[in-house]
C-alpha cells in the first residue's frame, strides 16, 4: 500500500557557518570569541560586495521565519539571503557603533515547494557609517515555521 504524503520533509532547519561553502574561493574558519552564544563565529575579513557563502537545506514548502545569529560592529556589512536563487531578504545591516554579540537577525520568507534548497547570503554593501574595514561575523542560520 502507498504511504500518502510521501515525501514528507521537515518543517525547521538548523544552519551552522561551518557547513557553508565561499562563493568565491575564501576559507570560513572559526574564530573562539568569548560571550559569544556556542563560543564561536565564522568571520569573512577583507570582503567586498558579491562575497558570499551558500548551503542546501531540505524544508517543507511554506512560510519561515530565517533567523541569524552574529555579531554587530562597526567593520560588519549588509547582507542579502537567497533561496534557489531568488532574493528572499534584503538589507540585513550588521553595522552598530560597538561590538554587540549574540545579535539574532529575522525575516518572513517563503520556501516554494518541499525539497531541497540552495540557502545563499551575498555581501550587498556597507552602512554609511562603517569603517573602510569589510567583516561578517555569524555563527549560525536556522528556519522555523511562521504561524
Amino acid at each position: 500500500m502507498p504511504r500518502l504524503g510521501w515525501p514528507h520533509y521537515p518543517n525547521a532547519a538548523t544552519l551552522w557557518l561551518d557547513e557553508f561553502q565561499s562563493i568565491d574561493e575564501r576559507v570560513l574558519g572559526p574564530a573562539a570569541i568569548s560571550g559569544q552564544r556556542y563560543s564561536f563565529v565564522f568571520p569573512l575579513q577583507s570582503i567586498t560586495p558579491t562575497h558570499g557563502a551558500r548551503r542546501q537545506f531540505t524544508l517543507a514548502g511554506g512560510v519561515y521565519r530565517l533567523n541569524v545569529l552574529g555579531n554587530t560592529s562597526f567593520d560588519e556589512v549588509i547582507i542579502a539571503w537567497y533561496i534557489d536563487d531568488a532574493l528572499v531578504l534584503s538589507d540585513q545591516d550588521w553595522y552598530s557603533d560597538v561590538t554587540v554579540r549574540n545579535v539574532l537577525q529575522s525575516g518572513t520568507v517563503v520556501v516554494p515547494a518541499g525539497g531541497t534548497h540552495w540557502l545563499t547570503f551575498v555581501v550587498t554593501g556597507q552602512n554609511v557609517l562603517s569603517n573602510d574595514t569589510w567583516r561578517l561575523s555569524l555563527t549560525k542560520v536556522w528556519f522555523d515555521q511562521a504561524y
